[in-house]
Formats: C-alpha cells, structure tokens, sequence
C-alpha cells in the first residue's frame, strides 16, 4: 500500500489529531483502516502499512489523502453521505490561529446551550462536560445541515437579475445559492449594467459574498482578518459562469468563452479587493512549492499617513503590518504567541528606498530567512541577528519603491513568509550599493538560539513606554519605547502598540534599573523596571523575586538582545547577562 499525505486535522471534526486517535484514511469512495496515530506515522495494527501527517501549509502535489477520527466517521450515517460530508466541511486554505480558537468557542458556546435543555446540571458542570463533546457535536451538527443543491450556471448577461441567498455555517454566514429573479428574460445584447468583473470574498470553508462591477472597478471595503478576494473578469456577456457548491455553500466560480478557461479555485486572493487588470510579480521567500494558491496580505510603504511599522519574526518574518493614526489593532491576535514583533517608529522624512531578502544558506534552512529595509535614514534587520553562519548567506534586492508610495504583498502561514509579490517591475541589473546593515557593539549572546538584536541611543530621552507580554501575568517586560525630545521615537526589544504602558517623564539625573530573573524553561527575562536616583531608592524596590539589576544610564548606545523566551541588555561594556 503506497504511503498517503494527510492532513493534520480531521476532515469530519476539523479538530487536530493526536497520538493515540484512530483514523480512518479517506480516499474518494474508499476507506482503509483504522490507522493509529503515533508521532507523525499513522499506522495499521501490523505496522506494515503507514501514512504521514503532513505538516502545515503542506507541500505535497500527489499521494494525498484525507483522515477521519473512527468516532466520527461513526456519527455520519449512511456512509455514503461520508464523501458528501468531507466536501463540505474541507478547507480550502488554512485558517489563521484566531480562527481555529474561534470557531472552538463557538461550538463551545453552542453546545453548552443544547445541554441546557437536557441535563439539569449547574452551567459550570455543562461547560466542562461539553469540553469533552465538542468533536462529537461539530460533526452531528454539520451533518444535519448537508442538502443536495447542483451547481448553477448562467451567462454573464444573466448576472444583473441574480439574487444572492445565504446560510450559516458554525456562526458565520456564506453564499449558498443564487436565484434569478421573476419574469428575467436572457439579454442578447450588452447593457451599461452589463457585470465587467466580479470580486469574491472569502475565508477557508467558502464563498462569503459576490460583488458584481459594472465598470470592472474593484469594490471599496476594508479588510478583515481571514476573509480574502479574488478578482474573475467578466468581458463577454455571452460566456458561461457555473458557481459550484458543496452541499451547503457556494466554493469557487469557473468561467469559459469558449476560447478562455478560468476557475477561481487556483486564483490568488487578497486582503482587499483588488483591481482585475493589475499585474503581479511573484518572488519566492523560502523556495518550497506549496500547494495551495497564494493568499496575499498588502503592507504598503511611504505612504503620507504611515506612522510605523510592525513586524512579526519568529525568527523568520512571519507577517508585516503598517501603522496608521487611526489604526486596528486587532492584526497582533492571529499570530502565535512564540513569535516576537519588531516595532519601527517612522523617522521625521523617513521613506523606504530598498527591501532586501537574506536567502537560504542551506536549502530548508529557513531560520536564516531575513528582511532588511534601507530608508533615507538608515537599514534595518527584521530577522536572526548576524552570526558567522548567518555573515554567509547571500542577499537578494527585491523591490526599490525609492521613497515612493507602494504594495508589497506577501504569503504568509503561522510559521513564516513563503513568498513576496509586487506590483512595480523587477529592479534592473546594474551597479548597486552593497547593502550595508549596523554592526552589534556587544557581542551575539553565547546561547545556541535565534537572537534579534535592536540598538539606540539614550542620548536626550524625554519618556519612556514599557512594553509587557499580553497575559494575565504581565509582569514580564518585553521592551521600551524611547520618546526623544525632538519628537522621534526608538524601540529597543520587542513591542506592540496594545501592550504599552503609559510613557512617564525621565530625567538626566535618574537611572533606569532593570531586575530579571530566570525560570524554568525560560532564560533570563526581566520583571521589573523603575526609575531612580540613588541606591537608596533602588534597594527599595528590590526583592527576593529578581537575580540581578542592571543599571541604564541616560547617554550612550544601548543595545536589546531578544528571543521569544529571554532577553539580554548592554550598555557600555556592561551586561545583563554572563558571557
């Protein structure tokens, strides 16, 4: 027996398997098994025959199979409802983190209320059973929803007399039908209102909604996380649009004129939507073929409005974001909580000349992926700092915007950035200036980890904002951000915008002390952080709690070494940590 890719979660349940479950492997009509999960192996009760669990985005083109809980396949009845099952609750790409953790407290929420009007049980009692249900209830629930609509069909003069329907699906509403309206008649000729495109908004379980364009002009909507759009041209009235359905929901559109053939199920899709005619030119990031079609956010760059940019590592770029006045915040949630995020205030005239990629030192080696950004005022590094190793690997120029206003879009999954798309030309060959990044004063931390390094001056700092670690303990301190008295800010560590404490007002007199300390499965991180003018007043703030303080003076340079677990600080000669 040939040995099958599956997915890392249940195509019933849609919940990950662990060691231990047992799994039945679906292929088309067939079943075989039940496997049992051990490590990344699914293996039969003679262990002669095995499946792998792929990890996620998979990579694989072939030999791919879907996996299914022995419970749950249990709970679909007749069995040939199973493949009509698996189709409707397939994802079509993977949903970000916030998304999965959503849809849990949903059904969490759903079924807590069901067992109210069955067991009379406290509510405390309910959650906790319902803990215990919830693949159980997901796939009952979505079984009783499946009916048997075909795909629809028209042409595109039809499109202006159609009627759009929908239906929810686990607390979130898709498109699930399209009717035509009472006393159409088919048009022969072209109108005015006659569709020139039409943008499709959608998440990882379907289509959300169609926005048919008259003049081919992309709708104006703002983004929202997990929901993307394509773009499918609508130029001959005479061509044939089928919307195909899977049970319950609208999943892709195809089109054909009889010379053109496109299906909207391999397209791109954006975060906005965006204009049908643009073009696009692609670069891969970490040179793995994926097999899922690109899902492209926009970071856009220069900007009159832009305030900042934050950017994801972990300890490859994972996301980008660019900062607004009036700006959501709400772009750190999808992310995991092992990533650090890299805060870069905007310079007074600042503008992005330049954005480099650090490739690959060794084919896989993804930790050594790296962004670097030249602005009129400096380069930064978003990734690992330099090693000897990470001195080696070769760096790509990707785009010039030269000061000038521009997209920069890019592919990203929970692990890191696959590939970068751009709507300028690729930079033309010629003589350039090698690119040039700040060299550490102190030396990378004798720790075998993936350090990020920050460094500024504390040369005329008028306040300073604490960043801590968005949990319920938030004694932990992740970084600072410096407000200088001519009105620049600088970040040393990590920072996020929506876990800043108050800036408070320094003075040349005082001293910044800084009290960390080292836990279990943690390096050295620091606690505390109070400003002082004596000993007296540092000792009075000192516990049993901290290992060690270190002593910021107000002049100089100092420099943040900072992984997602520790960090370690310089100043002058002096270390927070013991080379």
């Amino acid at each position: 027996m040939a040995k099958r890719c599956l997915p890392c979660r249940c195509g019933l349940c849609l919940f990950d398997f662990l060691d231990g479950d047992h799994v039945f492997v679906i292929e088309g009509d067939k079943k075989s098994g039940p496997f049992q999960r051990r490590g990344r192996f699914f293996k039969d009760r003679d262990g002669g025959n095995a499946h792998v669990a792929c990890l996620v985005p998979c990579i694989h083109h072939a030999n791919q199979a879907v996996g299914c809980h022995l419970a749950c396949v249990k709970l679909v009845a007749p069995s040939a409802r199973l493949a009509e099952h698996l189709k409707m609750t397939a994802y079509s790409l993977d949903p970000l983190p916030y998304q999965e953790r959503g849809r849990r407290r949903w059904l969490h929420s759903r079924l807590e209320c069901a067992l109210e009007q069955s067991v009379p049980l406290p509510s405390e009692l309910r959650r906790e059973i319902g803990r215990y249900l919830l693949q159980e209830y997901a796939v009952m629930t979505n079984s009783s929803l499946l009916k048997h609509p075909q795909d629809f069909a028209c042409s595109v003069s039809d499109l202006a007399s159609l009627r759009q329907r929908y239906v929810l699906f686990e607390g979130e509403r898709y498109l699930s039908s399209l009717i035509l309206e009472e006393g159409h008649q088919q048009k022969q000729i072209p109108s005015p209102a006659m569709s020139r495109a039409i943008y499709i908004s959608e998440d990882h379980r379907g289509i959300k909604r169609l926005v048919f364009s008259n003049s081919g002009r992309a709708p104006n909507v703002g983004t929202v996380p997990g929901v993307w759009w394509k773009a499918l041209p609508t130029a001959k009235p005479n061509a044939i649009l089928t919307f195909h359905h899977d049970g319950l929901k609208m999943r892709h559109l195809s089109y054909s004129d009889g010379e053109t053939q496109i299906s909207t199920a391999t397209a791109p899709s954006f975060d906005y939507p965006r204009q049908v005619s643009a073009g696009l030119r692609v670069s891969p990031f970490d040179h793995v073929s994926y097999k899922s079609p690109y899902r492209l956010a926009r970071f856009q760059t220069n900007t009159p409005d832009l305030t900042g940019f934050s950017v994801c590592c972990g300890p490859l770029p994972i996301t980008l974001h660019a900062h607004t006045p009036k700006d959501d915040l709400s772009f750190y949630e999808p992310v995991l909580d092992s990533s650090v995020w890299i805060y870069l205030p905007r310079q007074q005239g600042e503008s992005i000349m330049e954005i480099w990629m650090r490739g690959h030192l060794h084919f896989r080696d993804s930790h050594s992926l790296a962004l670097a950004f030249v602005t009129n005022r400096r380069s930064v590094l978003l990734g690992a700092a330099p090693t000897p190793r990470l001195s080696q690997c070769p760096w790509y120029l990707l785009d010039t915007p030269n000061g000038n206003p521009s997209n920069v879009y890019f592919d990203s999954y929970p692990h890191g950035i696959t590939s970068f798309a751009f709507d300028s030309s690729k930079p033309p060959p010629g003589p350039l200036q090698p690119l040039t990044l700040p060299q550490p004063l102190s030396s990378h931390p004798d720790i075998h980890a993936n350090f990020h390094w920050s460094s500024a001056s504390v040369d005329h700092v008028a306040e300073i904002s604490i960043c801590r670690r968005p949990s319920r303990d938030t004694s932990e301190i992740l970084g600072l951000m410096l407000h200088y008295a001519d009105g620049n800010r600088a970040c040393l560590g990590q920072v996020r915008l929506d876990c800043l404490d108050p800036p408070f007002v320094v003075t040349p007199s005082q001293s910044l002390h800084l009290g960390s300390k080292t836990t279990a499965g943690k390096g050295p991180h620091i606690v505390r952080a109070c400003i002082s003018g004596t000993d007296e007043d540092r000792k009075s703030v000192e516990g049993s709690e901290i290992d060690i303080w270190f002593e910021v003076v107000w002049s100089g340079t100092v420099e943040w070494w900072f992984t997602d677990k520790q960090c370690h600080v310089w100043q002058d000669g002096r270390h927070s940590f013991v080379l």
